[in-house]
Protein backbone atom coordinates (compact mmCIF):
# COMPACT_ATOMS: atom_id res chain seq x y z
CA UNK A 1 0.00 0.00 0.00
CA UNK A 2 1.39 3.22 -0.77
CA UNK A 3 1.70 6.55 1.50
CA UNK A 4 -1.16 7.98 -0.26
CA UNK A 5 -3.82 5.45 -0.35
CA UNK A 6 -6.40 4.50 2.79
CA UNK A 7 -8.22 1.38 2.90
CA UNK A 8 -11.90 0.95 4.06
CA UNK A 9 -12.55 -1.79 6.66
CA UNK A 10 -16.41 -2.26 5.92
CA UNK A 11 -19.06 -4.18 8.77
CA UNK A 12 -21.34 -4.99 5.53
CA UNK A 13 -20.20 -5.67 2.04
CA UNK A 14 -19.62 -3.14 -0.28
CA UNK A 15 -19.12 -2.78 -4.36
CA UNK A 16 -16.70 -0.31 -5.97
CA UNK A 17 -17.71 2.51 -8.18
CA UNK A 18 -18.57 5.76 -9.37
CA UNK A 19 -22.31 7.50 -8.80
CA UNK A 20 -23.56 8.41 -12.58
CA UNK A 21 -23.05 11.56 -13.68
CA UNK A 22 -26.06 13.52 -14.51
CA UNK A 23 -27.23 13.40 -18.24
CA UNK A 24 -29.64 14.72 -20.43
CA UNK A 25 -31.96 11.87 -21.81
CA UNK A 26 -33.93 11.75 -24.61
CA UNK A 27 -37.27 14.44 -23.95
CA UNK A 28 -35.43 16.05 -20.35
CA UNK A 29 -35.87 19.64 -21.81
CA UNK A 30 -38.65 18.92 -24.01
CA UNK A 31 -42.08 20.47 -23.03
CA UNK A 32 -45.28 18.95 -24.52
CA UNK A 33 -48.88 20.74 -24.25
CA UNK A 34 -50.43 21.56 -20.74
CA UNK A 35 -47.12 21.89 -18.90
CA UNK A 36 -45.87 25.09 -17.57
CA UNK A 37 -42.81 26.70 -15.98
CA UNK A 38 -41.90 28.55 -13.25
CA UNK A 39 -39.24 31.06 -11.98
CA UNK A 40 -38.63 34.12 -9.73
CA UNK A 41 -36.75 36.99 -11.33
CA UNK A 42 -33.53 37.51 -9.31
CA UNK A 43 -30.26 39.74 -8.90
CA UNK A 44 -27.70 38.49 -11.25
CA UNK A 45 -24.64 36.73 -9.76
CA UNK A 46 -21.56 35.42 -11.25
CA UNK A 47 -21.42 31.82 -12.64
CA UNK A 48 -18.63 30.40 -10.91
CA UNK A 49 -16.58 27.93 -11.86
CA UNK A 50 -16.35 25.36 -14.12
CA UNK A 51 -15.63 21.88 -14.06
CA UNK A 52 -16.58 18.21 -12.21
CA UNK A 53 -18.01 17.97 -8.31
CA UNK A 54 -18.79 21.63 -8.18
CA UNK A 55 -20.82 23.79 -5.28
CA UNK A 56 -22.16 26.63 -6.75
CA UNK A 57 -23.55 29.16 -3.87
CA UNK A 58 -26.30 31.38 -4.49
CA UNK A 59 -27.55 31.41 -1.52
CA UNK A 60 -27.07 34.88 -1.46
CA UNK A 61 -29.29 35.86 -4.35
CA UNK A 62 -31.98 37.82 -4.31
CA UNK A 63 -35.45 37.17 -6.06
CA UNK A 64 -38.65 39.31 -6.71
CA UNK A 65 -41.68 38.46 -8.40
CA UNK A 66 -42.44 35.39 -10.06
CA UNK A 67 -43.33 34.37 -13.65
CA UNK A 68 -44.87 31.83 -15.36
CA UNK A 69 -45.39 30.22 -19.38
CA UNK A 70 -47.50 27.93 -20.46
CA UNK A 71 -47.22 25.38 -23.25
CA UNK A 72 -50.03 24.75 -25.82
CA UNK A 73 -51.51 22.84 -29.02
CA UNK A 74 -50.38 23.78 -32.10
CA UNK A 75 -54.09 23.84 -32.86
CA UNK A 76 -54.94 26.25 -30.66
CA UNK A 77 -52.27 28.91 -32.30
CA UNK A 78 -53.80 29.54 -35.39
CA UNK A 79 -49.80 29.22 -36.89
CA UNK A 80 -50.40 25.68 -38.03
CA UNK A 81 -49.88 25.85 -41.55
CA UNK A 82 -46.67 28.35 -40.73
CA UNK A 83 -44.59 26.16 -38.57
CA UNK A 84 -46.24 22.71 -39.80
CA UNK A 85 -43.73 20.57 -38.06
CA UNK A 86 -43.92 22.15 -34.85
CA UNK A 87 -45.22 19.35 -31.63
CA UNK A 88 -45.84 22.84 -29.32
CA UNK A 89 -46.24 26.37 -28.32
CA UNK A 90 -45.56 28.74 -25.54
CA UNK A 91 -47.19 31.77 -24.72
CA UNK A 92 -50.37 33.58 -26.55
CA UNK A 93 -51.69 35.62 -28.91
CA UNK A 94 -50.81 39.07 -26.43
CA UNK A 95 -47.01 38.39 -25.34
CA UNK A 96 -46.38 36.40 -28.70
CA UNK A 97 -45.93 32.65 -29.47
CA UNK A 98 -42.90 30.32 -29.31
CA UNK A 99 -42.85 27.25 -31.65
CA UNK A 100 -41.01 23.99 -30.97
CA UNK A 101 -40.50 20.75 -32.56
CA UNK A 102 -39.54 17.59 -29.88
CA UNK A 103 -37.87 14.84 -31.37
CA UNK A 104 -36.15 11.74 -29.84
CA UNK A 105 -32.98 13.55 -30.48
CA UNK A 106 -33.22 17.06 -29.85
CA UNK A 107 -35.66 20.00 -28.51
CA UNK A 108 -35.80 22.40 -31.19
CA UNK A 109 -36.68 26.24 -31.94
CA UNK A 110 -38.48 26.75 -35.17
CA UNK A 111 -39.73 30.32 -34.97
CA UNK A 112 -42.10 33.13 -32.87
CA UNK A 113 -44.50 36.14 -33.39
CA UNK A 114 -44.54 39.18 -32.10
CA UNK A 115 -46.55 40.32 -29.35
CA UNK A 116 -49.60 42.80 -29.74
CA UNK A 117 -47.39 45.72 -28.40
CA UNK A 118 -44.92 45.06 -32.34
CA UNK A 119 -47.98 43.22 -34.64
CA UNK A 120 -47.50 42.11 -37.50
CA UNK A 121 -44.12 40.23 -37.21
CA UNK A 122 -43.55 36.47 -37.52
CA UNK A 123 -39.60 34.84 -37.30
CA UNK A 124 -38.75 31.66 -39.16
CA UNK A 125 -36.15 29.48 -38.66
CA UNK A 126 -35.64 27.97 -41.82
CA UNK A 127 -32.63 25.91 -39.91
CA UNK A 128 -34.21 25.88 -36.77
CA UNK A 129 -32.28 26.01 -33.67
CA UNK A 130 -31.14 23.27 -32.00
CA UNK A 131 -31.87 24.40 -28.30
CA UNK A 132 -30.62 20.75 -26.82
CA UNK A 133 -29.52 17.68 -28.02
CA UNK A 134 -29.74 14.02 -26.27
CA UNK A 135 -27.80 12.49 -24.50
CA UNK A 136 -25.84 15.19 -22.74
CA UNK A 137 -23.41 14.56 -20.09
CA UNK A 138 -20.23 16.80 -19.24
CA UNK A 139 -18.32 17.33 -21.68
CA UNK A 140 -20.98 17.01 -24.20
CA UNK A 141 -20.76 19.84 -26.82
CA UNK A 142 -22.30 21.33 -30.61
CA UNK A 143 -22.37 24.52 -32.18
CA UNK A 144 -25.72 24.88 -34.25
CA UNK A 145 -25.76 27.34 -36.78
CA UNK A 146 -29.43 29.35 -36.85
CA UNK A 147 -30.71 31.06 -40.09
CA UNK A 148 -33.52 33.12 -39.31
CA UNK A 149 -36.12 35.39 -41.32
CA UNK A 150 -37.84 37.89 -40.68
CA UNK A 151 -41.64 38.53 -42.05
CA UNK A 152 -43.90 41.50 -41.57
CA UNK A 153 -47.49 40.77 -42.32
CA UNK A 154 -46.92 37.78 -44.49
CA UNK A 155 -44.28 39.67 -46.28
CA UNK A 156 -40.17 38.77 -46.44
CA UNK A 157 -38.41 41.83 -44.33
CA UNK A 158 -34.83 40.10 -43.79
CA UNK A 159 -32.56 37.45 -43.10
CA UNK A 160 -30.19 36.90 -39.92
CA UNK A 161 -27.51 34.15 -39.58
CA UNK A 162 -26.70 33.72 -36.05
CA UNK A 163 -24.11 30.57 -33.90
CA UNK A 164 -25.52 28.70 -30.80
CA UNK A 165 -22.73 26.65 -28.82
CA UNK A 166 -23.82 24.90 -26.05
CA UNK A 167 -21.41 22.90 -23.68
CA UNK A 168 -21.99 20.72 -20.75
CA UNK A 169 -18.79 22.44 -18.52
CA UNK A 170 -19.42 21.45 -15.03
CA UNK A 171 -21.60 19.23 -12.50
CA UNK A 172 -22.23 19.15 -9.16
CA UNK A 173 -24.56 20.89 -6.31
CA UNK A 174 -26.49 24.07 -6.15
CA UNK A 175 -26.87 26.06 -3.06
CA UNK A 176 -29.87 28.35 -2.53
CA UNK A 177 -31.09 30.37 0.60
CA UNK A 178 -34.15 27.81 0.76
CA UNK A 179 -32.12 24.72 -0.01
CA UNK A 180 -29.37 23.00 -1.81
CA UNK A 181 -30.00 20.76 -5.13
CA UNK A 182 -27.73 18.35 -6.36
CA UNK A 183 -26.92 16.45 -9.11
CA UNK A 184 -26.95 19.30 -11.16
CA UNK A 185 -25.21 19.48 -14.83
CA UNK A 186 -24.30 22.87 -15.75
CA UNK A 187 -24.49 24.29 -19.61
CA UNK A 188 -23.30 27.17 -20.82
CA UNK A 189 -24.42 28.51 -24.28
CA UNK A 190 -23.25 31.45 -25.97
CA UNK A 191 -25.03 33.28 -29.27
CA UNK A 192 -23.23 35.01 -31.57
CA UNK A 193 -24.85 37.35 -34.42
CA UNK A 194 -22.70 36.64 -37.46
CA UNK A 195 -25.08 39.51 -39.43
CA UNK A 196 -23.70 41.75 -37.58
CA UNK A 197 -20.51 43.75 -37.92
CA UNK A 198 -20.47 44.53 -33.48
CA UNK A 199 -21.17 42.17 -30.99
CA UNK A 200 -23.85 44.40 -29.53
CA UNK A 201 -26.44 41.12 -29.77
CA UNK A 202 -24.13 38.48 -28.45
CA UNK A 203 -25.13 37.02 -25.34
CA UNK A 204 -24.04 34.02 -22.87
CA UNK A 205 -26.03 32.01 -20.90
CA UNK A 206 -25.68 29.21 -17.92
CA UNK A 207 -28.12 27.03 -17.45
CA UNK A 208 -28.41 24.76 -14.18
CA UNK A 209 -30.25 21.47 -14.92
CA UNK A 210 -31.23 18.88 -12.16
CA UNK A 211 -32.50 15.94 -14.80
CA UNK A 212 -36.15 14.91 -14.19
CA UNK A 213 -37.12 18.60 -13.57
CA UNK A 214 -37.44 20.26 -17.49
CA UNK A 215 -37.86 23.64 -15.80
CA UNK A 216 -33.67 24.90 -15.20
CA UNK A 217 -33.61 25.61 -11.45
CA UNK A 218 -31.43 28.92 -12.09
CA UNK A 219 -30.57 30.31 -15.45
CA UNK A 220 -27.85 33.40 -16.05
CA UNK A 221 -27.91 35.13 -19.12
CA UNK A 222 -25.72 38.29 -20.05
CA UNK A 223 -25.85 40.64 -23.02
CA UNK A 224 -23.24 42.70 -22.31
CA UNK A 225 -22.78 44.52 -24.88
CA UNK A 226 -26.47 46.43 -23.69
CA UNK A 227 -25.68 46.32 -20.44
CA UNK A 228 -28.23 43.57 -19.89
CA UNK A 229 -27.57 40.98 -16.56
CA UNK A 230 -30.74 38.80 -15.82
CA UNK A 231 -31.28 35.52 -13.70
CA UNK A 232 -34.65 33.85 -13.56
CA UNK A 233 -34.56 30.91 -10.74
CA UNK A 234 -36.96 28.04 -9.75
CA UNK A 235 -39.67 28.99 -7.79
CA UNK A 236 -38.99 27.03 -4.48
CA UNK A 237 -43.34 26.76 -4.42
CA UNK A 238 -43.27 24.76 -7.50
CA UNK A 239 -44.57 20.96 -6.95
CA UNK A 240 -41.50 18.93 -7.08
CA UNK A 241 -39.33 21.45 -5.65
CA UNK A 242 -39.10 20.60 -2.28
CA UNK A 243 -37.95 16.64 -3.87
CA UNK A 244 -34.79 18.00 -5.03
CA UNK A 245 -33.68 19.74 -2.09
CA UNK A 246 -30.84 18.04 -0.34
CA UNK A 247 -31.66 16.62 2.94
CA UNK A 248 -28.20 16.12 4.74
CA UNK A 249 -26.78 12.66 6.26
CA UNK A 250 -25.41 13.12 9.70
CA UNK A 251 -21.54 12.03 10.09
CA UNK A 252 -18.94 11.63 12.64
CA UNK A 253 -15.34 10.75 12.50
CA UNK A 254 -13.52 9.65 15.79
CA UNK A 255 -11.24 9.61 16.87
CA UNK A 256 -10.05 13.34 15.26
CA UNK A 257 -6.99 13.68 15.21
CA UNK A 258 -6.54 10.36 13.65
CA UNK A 259 -3.18 8.55 13.01
CA UNK A 260 -4.02 4.77 12.35
CA UNK A 261 -7.68 3.41 12.36
CA UNK A 262 -11.03 6.20 11.77
CA UNK A 263 -14.10 5.00 12.33
CA UNK A 264 -17.03 6.82 10.30
CA UNK A 265 -20.35 6.87 11.98
CA UNK A 266 -23.17 8.13 9.75
CA UNK A 267 -27.22 8.04 9.79
CA UNK A 268 -29.40 6.83 7.23
CA UNK A 269 -33.48 7.08 7.32
CA UNK A 270 -34.55 6.38 3.41
CA UNK A 271 -32.95 3.36 2.99
CA UNK A 272 -31.01 4.68 -0.02
CA UNK A 273 -27.79 3.36 -1.72
CA UNK A 274 -24.94 4.91 -0.12
CA UNK A 275 -21.49 6.54 -1.69
CA UNK A 276 -18.66 6.98 0.70
CA UNK A 277 -16.10 9.29 -0.83
CA UNK A 278 -12.85 9.95 0.94
CA UNK A 279 -10.89 13.38 -0.30
CA UNK A 280 -7.61 14.77 -0.19
CA UNK A 281 -6.36 17.85 1.07
CA UNK A 282 -6.85 18.90 -2.88
CA UNK A 283 -10.24 17.97 -2.99
CA UNK A 284 -9.15 14.69 -4.99
CA UNK A 285 -11.08 11.67 -4.42
CA UNK A 286 -8.95 9.00 -3.17
CA UNK A 287 -11.21 5.83 -2.87
CA UNK A 288 -14.62 5.10 -3.05
CA UNK A 289 -17.30 2.64 -2.35
CA UNK A 290 -21.16 2.15 -3.26
CA UNK A 291 -23.27 0.07 -1.34
CA UNK A 292 -26.36 -1.13 -2.78
CA UNK A 293 -28.85 -0.13 -0.48
CA UNK A 294 -28.88 -0.70 3.97
CA UNK A 295 -31.70 -0.20 6.53
CA UNK A 296 -32.68 2.72 8.34
CA UNK A 297 -30.61 3.91 11.47
CA UNK A 298 -26.87 4.19 12.25
CA UNK A 299 -24.21 2.74 10.75
CA UNK A 300 -20.45 2.63 11.13
CA UNK A 301 -17.80 2.01 9.48
CA UNK A 302 -14.02 1.58 9.84
CA UNK A 303 -11.17 3.55 7.54
CA UNK A 304 -7.67 2.51 7.92
CA UNK A 305 -5.81 5.88 7.42
CA UNK A 306 -2.22 4.95 8.46
CA UNK A 307 -0.91 5.21 5.21
CA UNK A 308 -2.01 8.28 4.81
CA UNK A 309 -0.11 11.93 4.55
CA UNK A 310 -0.26 14.29 7.65
CA UNK A 311 -2.79 16.74 6.55
CA UNK A 312 -6.60 17.37 6.33
CA UNK A 313 -9.05 14.98 4.81
CA UNK A 314 -12.71 14.63 4.05
CA UNK A 315 -15.37 11.95 4.21
CA UNK A 316 -18.33 12.49 2.41
CA UNK A 317 -21.37 10.68 2.30
CA UNK A 318 -24.28 10.53 -0.21
CA UNK A 319 -27.00 8.87 -1.17
CA UNK A 320 -28.89 8.42 -4.80
CA UNK A 321 -31.14 10.78 -3.85
CA UNK A 322 -28.78 14.18 -3.48
CA UNK A 323 -28.89 13.85 0.37
CA UNK A 324 -24.83 14.83 1.58
CA UNK A 325 -23.26 15.13 4.43
CA UNK A 326 -19.79 15.71 5.12
CA UNK A 327 -16.94 15.45 7.87
CA UNK A 328 -13.41 16.75 8.25
CA UNK A 329 -10.89 15.11 10.17
CA UNK A 330 -6.80 15.64 10.86
CA UNK A 331 -4.47 13.11 10.28
CA UNK A 332 -1.63 12.89 12.09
Amino acid sequence: MSKRSAGFALSTVLSFGLLAQPTLNSGALSFSPGESEHASNCQYMDAGPSGPNQVWDFSAMTCGGVGSGTYVTMASTGYQATFPTATVASGDATIGYGFYRATDSTWEALGSTSSTNNPGYTYISYDSEIRQEYPFIYGSSYLDTIKTARLYNGVPVDTSVSTYSNTADGYGQVVFDFGAVSNVLRLHRIYHDVTTTDSLFDDASWIFIRPGTKTPILRLISVPGWAIYVAWRIDPNEVGVEELLRHDIGVDAMPNPASNLLQVTYSESRGHRLRLDLLDPNGQIMMTHVQPSIVDGIHREVIDVSMLDAGIYLIRVTDDNGATGMKRFLKL
